[in-house]
């Protein structure tokens, strides 16, 4: 109740419950309450309405202990972030501002027990110092050990210090192992001996090297060793060479291609037709000649088109050839032919030949016959030779069995359309 003879001072106030106070209802200097919720107000300079105190001017009470408590809108409030336990403050994250911009948070990690570091005493004597801890957490500034040996030595751990070495060195693009000056991304350099070593210990490993080809020839090819079971080529445990791309392997010395091998199994000797195909080895179509007898230097599969003739030529003759063909193998020439003549024609003299081997003859050599018919006169055995630096066989036979030996045989006698000739042989060329 009011005090006797006093006028009691009575606020701008509300009785109902959150009710505030607008700008326009105080003027500066003038308090307003609300007497359902106990909360005091005034306007301060800048114009808003700012809450003073509640109900009997307590704040709300602290009862966490440890807990930092901070102004909320009038009120205290708390979390557990941010404990003070009267001689640590504590927080999982502290963020320092910048004196005009940004903030530098550091951040304790999640580790178990509790872990302590002690600041150095003063600043470091230089730039460049490099902050150091014991296990203790003592922290001090430690001047950093500066690189071993010279300008783009790798560094390595030598007794606890940094040490270089011209034996391994890396300018920013190219690692050299025992040169000083790599040329390319890998470069590996040893007097003598093992240079460079792949391992795969293991049972049944495979270990290879890996090339990659980029675009348009794209494909893998691996050099190694493959494992027991032949998980790569098939070839259990063999050394290893293998494209896996549509694209041949090339071999070369002095910086010449020397074989290919093409995808189909086709191994092109140096000069060989780079089309050649299918599994075979294939020389070049003009015999490069090895002055070593251990040397097979050419082979050689083909046809050929002999004819039936006189050794002096006639005129209008026609040779059918039914098949006629050769393989050489080195200095080594084996034909067969199945020959009739055709056509008689006129002229010519001399004995009975078959003109055109397929290559010149470099000594004499016999061949077989072992099929004659159709002769104008009857021979018990026909047979033939070759004479040095030709490529003419002579026609010899033997009217009787006891002829001995086969004579050379003349064309006029012996010669006559329809006639038959099946002769085979092997002679030798230069």
């Amino acid at each position: 109740m009011a005090a006797t003879n006093y006028t009691p001072i009575s606020l701008y106030y509300s009785s109902t419950a959150t009710n505030t106070p607008s700008a326009g209802n105080l003027v500066f200097g003038e308090l307003a309450i609300n007497i359902a919720d106990g909360k005091l107000f005034y306007k301060n300079p800048s114009n808003v309405v700012t809450l003073l105190a509640v109900a009997g001017g307590a704040i709300t009470p602290i009862t966490n202990n440890g807990v930092v408590y901070v102004n909320s809108s009038g009120q205290a409030v708390s979390g557990s972030a941010l404990t003070f336990d009267g001689t640590t403050l504590s927080s999982a994250a502290v963020s320092y501002k910048g004196s005009t911009s940004g903030t530098v948070t550091l951040t304790a990690p999640a580790v178990a027990g509790t872990q302590s570091y002690t600041l150095p005493t003063a600043v470091p004597a230089a730039n460049g110092y490099a902050l150091t801890s014991t296990t203790a957490g003592v922290m001090s500034w430690a001047a950093q050990t500066a690189p071993g040996g010279s300008t783009t030595q790798v560094q390595y751990n030598s007794s606890g210090s940094f040490a270089g070495s011209a034996n391994l060195v890396f300018d920013g693009t190219n690692l050299g192992i025992g040169v000083a000056s790599p040329a390319v991304p890998l470069e590996i350099d040893k007097n003598s001996g093992e240079a460079l070593r792949l391992a795969a210990t293991g049972a049944n490993q495979s270990i290879y090297s890996r090339y990659i080809a980029g675009s348009p020839n794209t494909g893998n090819l691996y050099v190694g060793v493959d494992t027991a079971t032949g998980a790569i080529s098939g070839t259990s445990g063999g050394g290893l060479l293998w494209q896996n791309g549509n694209n041949p392997l090339a071999f070369g010395t002095n910086n010449a291609l020397a074989m290919t091998l093409t995808q189909s199994g086709t191994l092109i000797l140096k000069g060989g037709s780079s089309s050649a195909t299918n599994v075979g080895i294939t020389f070049p179509a003009t015999q490069v000649a090895s002055s070593d007898v251990n040397t097979l230097d050419d082979y050689e599969e083909g046809t050929f088109t002999p004819t039936i003739d006189s050794s002096t030529a006639g005129s209008g003759r026609a040779t059918t050839v039914s098949y006629a063909a050769y393989t050489k193998v080195g200095r080594s020439v084996s034909v067969v032919m199945f020959l009739t003549l055709g056509t008689l024609g006129t002229g010519g003299s001399g004995n009975l030949v078959i003109n055109g081997l397929p290559f010149t003859s470099a000594n004499y050599t016999g061949f077989s016959c072992g099929y004659f018919v159709g002769l104008n006169s009857v021979l018990s055995s026909v047979s033939g030779y070759v004479t040095t630096g030709t490529t003419t066989i002579s026609v010899t036979g033997a009217a009787t069995t006891s002829t001995d030996p086969l004579a050379t045989i003349t064309f006029a006698t012996y010669a006559k359309a329809g006639m038959s000739l099946m002769i085979s042989g092997t002679y030798f060329i230069s």
